[in-house]
């Protein structure tokens, strides 16, 4: 009993431990502390300094919580739309009996409904809070081929992925410091909206009509975020060189430059009771799997300058500095678990092993550009390999794919 005793209490004083360092007593920040949050919130220092004392706090709180919520909509995961009549749409499926004319269109839409704001926040603790609404789906609309039996332009079962997913951080851990941490926790639901056998008659996956169903899929979340310190890129630049120096000519000028680099680790679990009972009980659907996701953003500060020739032919500004997205880079990987793990049909299935990687892992890179003078839309290129192909019943095939064409996103933007 008594060595029971000292292991309650050494696991009793390691867990203090671990609550000290996760969420530290209340106190008066540092003088450094609270400048650093300011600087990272790019909120104005003269206008916290004339707040009285108490509610300095509650200023830092509020605009804590309002950056989570935005910069939870700057990551989320763009929509893409491409076509083979616009831009580029091309697949190659590692079966050359399965391989499809190229998309008519192929489009997959997850825009968020962002829910929070400064006053999502539990204030005694320090906990921030935000909420997003996805009403996902995917959609490709195939060209017509007679071999495959595809007439009319079909669009052949489409994905709805509904989803809730709720984001929250201490504020300890969010814009103190150059690195920032959350988590999250993710459900949606998983469709194609048809009612045919999952299976057809000689025991090959239906991909024309087949039902594909998930009641409820679990996304267990941890993300981080690093926003460097406006660096100068135009180091010795003496003035602004234009050919065309004429009265109102406006210009976007720019010498410094913010990175951020964000990742996500996601725990994606598929239950036995609420996934598909014909996959699950032949193993064809992995139902643990581990994605990682990790981006690049270049975000140039801007000043809008306009020429005038009524005061020595001189340049002046008439916005304040602006931080504006010229790119990112998102690359994402995605592996299958399952120790248990099948490819195949009813009448021949054959074990995959936990390191193969042709069936198990799908990893695609897409670059975004987003179109000057808009906050929402980006021109975009993606290639990649999916080992399961991510379109509901057709989950079995593996494929090739490259993709050019519009994206729409909350891109890093001033929305004033």
């Amino acid at each position: 009993m008594v060595n029971n005793l000292k292991g309650v209490k050494k696991s009793g004083i390691l867990i203090c431990l671990i609550l000290i360092v996760t969420f530290p007593a209340k106190s008066q920040e540092t003088n450094d502390t609270t400048i650093t949050i300011l600087n990272n919130l790019n909120v104005d220092l003269n206008r916290f300094n004339s707040l009285p004392q108490d509610n300095k706090l509650i200023f830092l709180v509020r605009n804590q919580t309002s950056d989570f919520f935005n910069t939870q909509l700057v990551l989320a995961e763009p929509s893409t739309i491409s076509s083979k009549y616009f831009f580029l749409d091309k697949t190659f499926n590692s079966e050359a009996a399965l391989q499809k004319k190229d998309f008519v269109l192929n489009a997959d839409i997850q825009i968020p409904i962002g829910l929070g704001g400064p006053l999502w926040n539990i204030r005694k603790i320090g906990w921030l809070s935000t909420v997003q609404i996805i009403p996902h789906f995917k959609v490709r609309i195939f060209d017509n081929d007679n071999k495959m039996g595809d007439k009319s332009l079909p669009v052949r079962t489409p994905s709805y992925i509904p989803r809730l997913t709720y984001y929250g951080t201490h504020k300890s851990l969010w814009r103190i410091k150059a690195i920032s941490h959350y988590w999250g926790i993710s459900g949606y639901h998983h469709s194609n909206g048809q009612d045919g056998n999952e299976f057809n008659e000689n025991g090959t996956v239906n991909i024309y009509n087949g039902n594909f169903g998930e009641q409820l899929v679990f996304d267990f979340i941890y993300g981080g975020l690093y926003t460097s310190n406006p660096v100068r890129y135009k180091i010795g630049r003496k003035g602004i060189k234009v050919k065309k120096r004429k009265p109102n000519k406006m210009i976007y000028y720019s010498e410094k430059v913010v990175h951020d680099i964000y990742w996500k680790v996601i725990y994606e679990y598929h239950s036995k009771s609420l996934t598909n009972k014909s996959f699950k009980d032949h193993s064809l659907y992995g139902r643990n799997r581990l994605n990682l996701q990790i981006g690049y953003i270049k975000a140039p500060i801007y000043i809008t300058k306009v020429f005038s020739n009524t005061n020595s032919g001189e340049w002046h500004e008439i916005t304040q500095q602006e931080t504006k997205e010229l790119f990112r880079f998102i690359l994402n990987t995605n592996y299958i678990l399952d120790n248990k793990y099948s490819n195949g049909d009813l009448n021949s299935t054959e074990q995959v092993t936990i390191i193969n990687l042709q069936k198990r892992l799908n990893i695609y890179l897409t670059g975004y550009l987003r179109i000057r003078g808009t906050p929402y839309s980006a021109l975009f290129l993606q290639a990649g390999y999916w080992g399961t192909d991510n379109y509901n019943i057709y989950f079995q095939q593996s494929l090739w794919q490259i993709r050019a064409g519009l994206a729409l996103s909350f891109f890093k933007y001033p929305r004033n």
